[in-house]
């Protein structure tokens, strides 16, 4: 008799996904390589571009990824997703699939204030800085001249200088050029999420937090990550960024999965 578990199960992965040359999430393969190790024989990764869409695009590219991998009208499936992931997690039942359970792994669930934090210190950081020098070229000339330097690198690296100030231009256009280099769709997807509902079917969130803190896992804070406290399982000494390496998180979703 086998003791193989057929019921698929999901992983997705969060914002940047961790994606490797092969395009691979590279965050979830231990914990795919534990569930298999235990007898679950349909377990996928589904990637979808989270840095580049809101979550109803995600939604909807999750959607048409599962349906080459599972029979929506006859089967059950179990999600499991970490951070922008468990947000897809937990909506994946309004495009019609039947889910047994979704696991949400500190998951902003009712929007990531930790975005607009690094906005307002950003912005605050650069207006000190044009306030201090008067303009961003004094800065930046100040920060990469070094004693020792020969004339024709000072002038190089001036020639450059100059070019990046008459891209960004005064303190706000610095603000705004940063902005859109590090802010991508995904983070104003999360940044502006509204607060999420507890899904028509059982689920579980996990919240985290770092040592020391202890409502904060480096990217999401605990009260962002929790629908109900009685459906939470809190993790302390746990990192956003390198959970799915915590042999402590496998041994928790498989013991959520199977009861």
């Amino acid at each position: 008799m086998s003791n193989n578990i057929t019921i698929p199960i999901i992983l997705l992965h969060g914002l940047g996904g961790f994606i490797g040359p092969d395009f691979t999430a590279l965050s979830l393969k231990p914990m795919k390589s534990y569930l298999e190790f235990n007898n679950y024989i349909n377990v996928y990764i589904v990637k979808y571009p989270s840095d580049e869409s809101s979550i109803d695009e995600s939604l909807e590219h999750v959607d048409g990824e599962l349906t080459k991998l599972v029979d929506k009208d006859t089967e059950e499936i179990i999600v499991i997703g970490q951070s922008m992931g468990g947000v897809i997690a937990f909506n994946l039942h309004t495009k019609g699939w039947n889910i047994k359970r979704s696991i949400s792994i500190g998951s902003p669930l009712h929007g990531a204030r930790l975005i607009t934090q690094v906005e307002g210190g950003l912005k605050d950081g650069i207006q000190k800085t044009y306030d201090k020098t008067g303009n961003m070229y004094n800065y930046l000339k100040d920060m990469l001249h070094y004693p020792g330097y020969s004339d024709g690198v000072i002038t190089q690296i001036d020639n450059k200088v100059r070019e990046l100030q008459e891209l960004i231009g005064d303190s706000d256009d610095a603000y705004n050029y940063l902005q859109r280099k590090i802010k991508c769709p995904g983070h104003i997807a999360l940044q502006n999420k509204e607060r999420q509902e507890e899904p028509p079917h059982d689920y579980k969130t996990i919240s985290m937090s770092w040592v020391g803190f202890k409502d904060f896992d480096g990217c999401v804070y605990k009260d962002e990550a929790v629908i109900n406290p009685e459906k939470n399982l809190h993790l302390d000494w746990a990192d956003h960024r390198t959970i799915f390496l915590n042999p402590k998180l496998w041994i928790h979703v498989r013991n959520i999965i199977k009861d």
